[in-house]
């Protein structure tokens, strides 16, 4: 059977209707590929030859299949924690060495108050309004009037300060 000019299709491939979107899925050898990259800092050459696939192949994976970048973002993000938590050992130790610059330099690292740093849940801190999600079966009603009560304190406050600079 084929489809006119060109190649016939593959046995058993599933047919993908027109602009529906395509399922990937990441191989073994592919992630043996990754892993090769990201934990053990190989090369792409390196890598592929490890996995026992080309270095066309891993590149085309990674601008094409999106399992593939989910994959090796992953693997990234897990590699960067661990390495925080490295360093982080890494300052605690040197706390107690001979060199009083580099002792008073870890020191500040681990006590400087990092603005970026993301609050509970990986969420960044913004500033803006707090919402609290309960549960509608609760039995238990929350008031709001505290809060509200305050935002007019703090906004007839700033209205003072503004009149008298």
């Amino acid at each position: 059977m084929t489809r006119g000019p060109g190649r016939p299709r593959k046995l058993g491939r599933p047919r993908k209707k027109p602009g529906e979107p395509v399922a990937h899925k990441i191989l073994p050898k592919m992630q043996v590929a990754i892993l090769a990259t990201v934990e053990d800092n190989k090369t792409r050459a390196e890598a592929a030859k490890l996995a026992g696939l080309t270095e066309d192949a891993i590149r085309k994976a990674m601008r094409d299949n999106g399992a593939v970048r989910e994959f090796y973002s992953s693997q990234i993000k897990a590699l960067m924690t661990f390495a925080k938590a490295k360093a982080a050992h890494t300052l605690i130790k040197e706390l107690d060495g001979s060199n009083a610059t580099a002792r008073v330099a870890a020191a500040r690292i681990i006590l400087e108050d990092n603005a970026t740093a993301p609050a509970g849940n990986n969420m960044p801190q913004v500033p803006g309004f707090a919402i609290l999600i309960a549960d509608a079966r609760a039995t238990q009603t929350l008031s709001v009037r505290p809060v509200i009560d305050q935002i007019t304190h703090w906004s007839a406050t700033e209205d003072q300060h503004s009149k008298l600079g």
